[in-house]
């Protein structure tokens, strides 16, 4: 059995981390060579659909009905949504025929593919590539508070207003938790292992699983237990932890049929509020510290059921990525519904490997990387099961500690706990309310940041964003006081749709599945080859052609906005080419996607790929995919919106067939000696010139 406490033998952190590196194509700081195009198309990696469906059903409806009408063979329903169902059909193609007809049928409220994804780590490696600095020494927590002059979060100041996350559940979805570890509350009564479905969380202990500390790992980051004498310290103290097992990269026998998108959508469900579950108490926020390294992977399913927990007020934390890419380009990760948490190093400046993008939310320290093993210190599995097994060399703590952890996977769990302790506080926090939070609670770091992915933009709200750190550094005495002066926020308003192209106004297609409006039909309008961009104007009122905005209990007027999305329907025979920006009107310009074609590596013949593959050749040479960008919050959207298409590379030419404006929106409530985003004061005196709208397109 593959939770059985016998340990295996030891081995090279460095070796086993590498092979695993090369086996599920995580691409962090180089590492992986095999890259084409900026995008590593394995057949035996690539996200692939199945000859299963992932299927809700509405209240009342039985899943053998539907069954039978379909020819289908019911396979299992989800543990934490009993109107979720898995179907089998007899083949990929049955699957994909009968889809379509699903999503019409009445008696179904969603249905998706159950895809068969490759979710990894999100964590910085220890491998040769990143060798430690055994003169630097430091062991101990300095994401938390130091005395180095380095970013930290400053916890100390959290915990001086008298709050420990207390009587909060965090669900780390991820490899496991070690159920008995001295350090960690572990909620046996929420936890669950959606690989070997039983409500054990224990970690795999065989030879296969060199990564399953990670889970370990990032509740220690969230949620150790303080002031118990032992150990370390996480940033809400005294919060549980909930250990929801999913199949990562490196963590299961290979031989365990680990399922598909059902069950990590099984996790993202369990244990939320006003959903179906046996138990009074509920997790009110999840970390996500993984993730996808396909690039526009479709990953419908997830996205609904992040869609639909975060709308019962479940927040989720998501590590941005460990890639050194636009994270607005993974389909997970760009999920309006989640908050996305980038790597800051010791030196204030990001991560080597950390993602970056328009939909980045907040940053967090973590490893630099690049020759710096100055880490994160948290807790451990046992023995040569762990980081710190002593294969590595990297950290004289005991067995069950190490001092190396890093990655997004570190910062992500930092943000998670200090959300916990916001929610000791405030028990109608839901993610809305956490962003708006985060966003006056932030500090801006790195102001003189000129890299070619980032930089500092103030937007005419005032706010200021980098694509690089999202609003900033997380502050947690910030977040806390906020909190406890009472903020609250207005409910969401949404304007969907844009100004008709040639008087038609058609409905999106395929469905998208976070409230869309009418879409433009661009009828395959070329797009300029690596030259002056393609632009079209959207024009943004109180009530647009097809109808006023809704809100929930009738209609209202426009509001300042939150989340700003593009949906886009391109045809191109290189994607990595495109490059999006979307100007407001008030002049602010957010590049919602940045060009990534590189030329293709020697001995790698892209063409006859594609020709073998011609399932993975449709998507490849596709976006269809909704782009998110925080960079607009706080600004008033009415007026003329400008949405420039560039194609950044000459040779290969496409077309956009449509594209779909989503406006998110709300405001805060607050004291009157409040000011929005004055915490981005320091910014807007140092560099003024940010305040015309930062970046140029």
């Amino acid at each position: 059995m593959s939770k059985q406490n016998t340990f295996p033998r030891p081995t090279c952190l460095h070796g086993a981390i590498r092979s695993a590196l090369l086996a599920s194509a995580l691409a962090i700081g180089g590492v992986l060579s095999q890259a084409v195009l900026a995008e590593k198309l394995d057949p035996a990696l690539y996200d692939q659909d199945t000859e299963q469906l992932l299927v809700y059903l509405h209240d009342g409806i039985k899943p053998d009905d539907l069954a039978k009408r379909y020819g289908l063979k019911p396979v299992r329903t989800l543990v934490s949504k009993i109107n979720a169902h898995v179907f089998a059909t007899d083949s990929v193609e049955a699957a994909r025929k009968i889809l379509p007809a699903l999503r019409e049928d009445k008696t179904v409220k969603a249905a998706f593919n159950n895809r068969r994804t490759t979710m990894v780590p999100d964590l910085a490696p220890n491998d040769p590539y990143y060798s430690p600095d055994p003169n630097l020494g430091l062991l101990g927590q300095w994401h938390l508070d130091n005395q180095y002059g380095w970013p930290d979060i400053n916890a100390e100041g959290a915990w001086d207003q008298g709050v420990t996350g207390e009587g909060v559940i965090i669900g780390i979805v991820d490899s496991g938790v070690q159920p008995n570890h001295e350090d960690l509350s572990v909620n046996a009564d929420w936890s669950f292992d959606f690989v070997e479905h039983d409500t054990d969380p224990t970690p795999c202990y065989d030879q296969y699983c060199s990564r399953s500390y990670h889970g370990t790992a990032v509740a220690g980051v969230a949620a150790a237990i303080g002031n118990n004498g032992t150990g370390v310290t996480g940033v809400a103290t005294q919060a549980q932890v909930a250990g929801l097992r999913i199949g990562l990269a490196g963590t299961f026998n290979p031989a365990t049929d680990v399922g598909g998108a059902d069950s990590i959508v099984d996790a993202i469900h369990y244990g939320t509020q006003g959903i179906y579950n046996a138990q009074s108490k509920f997790i009110s926020i999840k970390n996500h510290s993984y993730g996808s390294p396909t690039k526009y992977s479709p990953m419908e399913a997830t996205n609904y059921a992040l869609r639909e927990t975060a709308a019962a007020g479940m927040v989720h934390v998501l590590a941005a990525g460990n890639d050194r890419q636009d994270r607005n380009t993974l389909g997970r990760s760009a999920n309006p519904d989640g908050i996305a948490v980038t790597a800051l190093g010791y030196d204030g400046r990001y991560a080597d490997y950390s993602n970056y993008g328009a939909s980045v939310f907040v940053t967090a320290p973590s490893m630099k990387s690049g020759g710096h093993h100055i880490g994160i210190t948290t807790t451990d599995l046992p023995g040569f099961l762990g980081a710190n097994g002593g294969a590595s060399g990297l950290s004289v703590l005991p067995g069950s500690y190490s001092a190396t952890f890093g990655g997004t996977s570190a910062a992500a769990p930092q943000v998670a706990g200090a959300l916990a302790l916001v929610r000791e506080l405030r028990p109608d926090l839901n993610t809305r309310l956490a962003k708006h939070l985060l966003v006056n609670g932030s500090l801006p770091v790195d102001i003189g940041d000129n890299s070619r992915e980032g930089g500092w933009t103030v937007n005419a709200a005032g706010c200021g964003f980098n694509p690089n750190y999202g609003f900033g550094l997380l502050q947690a005495d910030k977040l806390v006081k906020l909190a406890r002066e009472g903020l609250t926020i207005s409910p969401p308003t949404q304007w969907n749709g844009n100004s008709s192209l040639g008087g038609n106004v058609v409905p999106p297609a395929p469905p998208i599945y976070w409230p869309s409006g009418p879409s433009n039909t661009a009828d395959g309008e070329p797009i300029p080859d690596g030259g002056e961009p393609l632009t079209h104007t959207i024009k943004v009122d109180d009530c647009p052609a097809w109808g006023c905005l809704s809100v929930t209990g009738g209609n209202g007027p426009l509001d300042v906005l939150e989340e700003v999305g593009v949906t886009l329907d391109i045809e191109h025979s290189r994607r990595g080419d495109i490059e999006v920006v979307l100007i407001s009107p008030n002049g602010t310009a957010s590049r919602l996607v940045r060009s990534y074609t590189k030329l293709p590596e020697a001995g790698w013949d892209i063409a006859q790929f594609l020709t073998q593959n011609p399932f993975i050749a449709e998507e490849y040479h596709h976006i269809r995919h909704t782009f998110w960008t925080n960079a607009f919050w706080g600004e008033w959207p009415e007026g003329e919106w400008t949405l420039q298409i560039h194609d950044k590379v000459r040779g290969e030419t496409g077309v956009v067939n449509s594209y779909n404006l989503h406006l998110h929106m709300g405001s805060v409530t607050a004291p009157a000696d409040f000011t929005v985003c004055e915490n981005y004061r320091r910014l807007r005196d140092q560099k003024p010139s940010l305040s015309d709208g930062g970046f140029k397109p």
